[in-house]
């Protein structure tokens, strides 16, 4: 990528310069993995040459202001110069590294990761676990002997997972805009899709994992798999 092409169009303001960006760049792009790391990263980077070091009202509005935008113009769209800045590098890193997947290697991806997740062993955990929350064992333990006992109710397992299988993939392809997700319990698409497949509606929830979430970027067609405080790209 023409680093320098960036650095001359980067909207530099009092506190960071264009000479600040040229190393920062260069560091970020090559270590991405994907695209999202441009943003994620170069955000981090540039907030720390903007630190928070004046609680001033007037000091915290104008440092947000710059990383995040305000306000709208006059089509009402919202004014995020560092943002668009940062849209067209992640655009040229997409146009040249290729997308991630194209569209029917992602709800494939999308679709298997579900079915791992649900029929097969998961540990039930919203998080706790790893936060060495008090309940958190209990509850953890208590959630994957429900989703156990649920799955060896299920009359034919290996029908009801592929069913579901093909109905995600569907899904997926008819609403590039969407993503199932569960919290707790299923979202309704994805509590309906399991019930056309075979399952007991009352047991959608116990065979979920929880606290999980997974859409198609609609950019480069990665696959992003939401759990609790995290998300990986597959």
């Amino acid at each position: 990528m023409d680093i320098e092409k960036f650095v001359n169009s980067f909207p530099e303001c009092e506190k960071v310069k264009k000479e600040d960006i040229r190393p920062i760049l260069t560091n970020v792009l090559s270590n991405a993995k994907n695209y999202h790391d441009i943003f994620e990263n170069i955000m981090e980077e540039i907030g720390k040459l903007y630190p928070r070091n004046d609680s001033s009202e007037e000091y915290r509005k104008e440092r947000y202001n710059y990383l995040y935008g305000s306000g709208y113009d006059e089509n009402w769209n919202y004014i995020n110069p560092l943002g668009d800045w940062i849209n067209t590098i992640q655009d040229e890193y997409i146009y040249e590294n290729g997308k991630a997947h194209n569209i029917l290697e992602a709800v494939d991806i999308a679709a298997k990761k579900w079915v791992e997740l649900i029929f097969g062993f998961h540990i039930q955990d919203n998080g706790a676990l790893g936060e060495s929350h008090g309940g958190g064992f209990p509850a953890c333990a208590f959630g994957t002997i429900l989703k156990d006992k649920s799955l060896e109710r299920l009359e034919d397992k290996e029908k009801i997972s592929d069913k579901t299988y093909e109905l995600i993939k569907e899904f997926y392809l008819n609403n590039r805009d969407k993503s199932l997700s569960v919290d707790y319990g299923p979202c309704k698409n994805l509590h309906d899709i399991l019930v056309s497949a075979g399952v007991n509606e009352k047991e959608t929830s116990n065979i979920c994992p929880w606290k999980t979430m997974i859409s198609i970027d609609k950019r480069d067609n990665s696959v992003a798999y939401h759990t609790y405080g995290r998300v990986d790209y597959i």
